[in-house]
């Protein structure tokens, strides 16, 4: 009967591990990205970060840049061909949206975002779903931050027009393959049937058009990602050079299509789970993106990842980085606000989550 009983104590053991390894939750993620804004030139922008926890992306005109701008290096100007342009496609037409300095003109502008065509007409309010093209006309570079919550997995956005932009979904870095590989209405062809996926190649400031090639045998080509004018050399594992995508529909009848987006292979974590009998609270992640906290400096642009601890539960931040999460702090729950910090200008991205009661095996 020993043997039994070991073997009983063995087993009730690894249940008591596993169970222990389970209790843990994962947060909602929080993140930003900063883009480049390339002086007298075309720069292609998505919106990768969602107002809310897996939500969508889009977001007024008037959130992104603010209601009344107070960026600097925005060029404002009465006469849109002197200011930088905002180019969105609303229902399959491109808008141009500028901002006015308001005054000084006939006929009058007041002060604020207007559109080539629409007069006075504020349209701080139009919506941008997934990206637009930024004309910029200083003769200088700057950034752009986009912060807010990040989609932890697969979302799907609508193409039923020629033209569409799509975000990459995530402020990672991802490749073609990673990214788009796993969506099923991707029309596959040649460079010339197949849908063509338009990017910004922002260090050579060159678009450059990629598309899922499908078997043929002259010119030969093998199925996966190539890009148009490189005959059949592999493209899988491109790094997408702009932080949106130009989709060109080669459906001749543009019938409505669902792409899937997935996020980085690194995001989902299966071990970090809870149990279903007595679930420890997650950490409700929240931000703040600020120049006038925790550092002194104004020049100095503060993302803040927080939220409200508990007594009796211990928390680790992790951040994203070479396809895998790591570990920045481990702290005891206080009750009350805890929160960590990273400074935006030294980042071209960033993405955040917190593990309640994280359990480490010291095997």
């Amino acid at each position: 009967m020993k043997p039994l009983h070991n073997l009983l104590r063995f087993i009730l053991l690894i249940i008591s591990i596993s169970f222990l390894q389970a209790e843990q939750t994962v947060s909602n993620l929080v993140g930003f990205e900063v883009l480049k804004i390339k002086p007298k030139t075309f720069n292609l922008i998505g919106l990768n970060t969602s107002v809310n926890p897996n939500g969508p992306n889009a977001r007024s005109v008037g959130k992104i840049f603010g209601t009344t701008i107070k960026n600097p290096n925005i060029r404002a100007a009465n006469d849109h061909k002197l200011a930088d342009i905002i180019w969105t496609l609303q229902d399959g037409e491109w808008m141009q949206i500028y901002y006015a300095e308001g005054g000084g003109t006939f006929p009058p502008l007041t002060k604020g975002w207007k559109a080539v065509g629409m007069g006075n007409t504020d349209v701080s309010g139009v919506m941008i779903e997934e990206g637009f093209i930024y004309e910029s006309k200083t003769f200088f570079e700057w950034g752009l931050v986009l912060p807010g919550y990040v989609n932890d997995r697969s979302s799907n956005v609508l193409i039923d027009k020629p033209i569409s932009i799509i975000s990459r979904g995530t402020p990672v870095p991802t490749t073609f393959g990673e990214t788009i590989q796993r969506s099923p209405n991707i029309k596959r062809g040649n460079e010339n049937t197949a849908d063509l996926f338009w990017v910004k190649n922002q260090n050579k400031d060159i678009w450059e058009a990629f598309y899922y090639a499908k078997k043929q045998d002259f010119p030969p080509l093998t199925p996966g990602w190539k890009k148009v004018g490189d005959g059949n050399n592999e493209h899988h594992d491109d790094v997408i050079s702009s932080s949106a995508i130009i989709v060109e529909s080669r459906d001749k009848h543009n019938m409505p299509r669902l792409f899937t987006k997935a996020p980085p292979f690194g995001f989902i974590d299966q071990r970090k789970k809870t149990t279903p009998i007595n679930p420890i609270p997650k950490a409700s992640l929240k931000y703040i993106l600020d120049n006038s906290i925790l550092i002194e400096d104004p020049e100095m642009i503060v993302f803040v990842p927080y939220w409200i601890s508990d007594l009796g539960l211990n928390y680790t931040t992790q951040y994203f980085d070479d396809n895998r999460w790591n570990s920045l702090s481990i702290r005891n729950g206080t009750g009350g606000l805890m929160y960590n910090y990273t400074v935006v200008n030294y980042l071209n991205w960033g993405v955040a989550r917190v593990i309640t009661k994280e359990f480490v095996e010291q095997f």
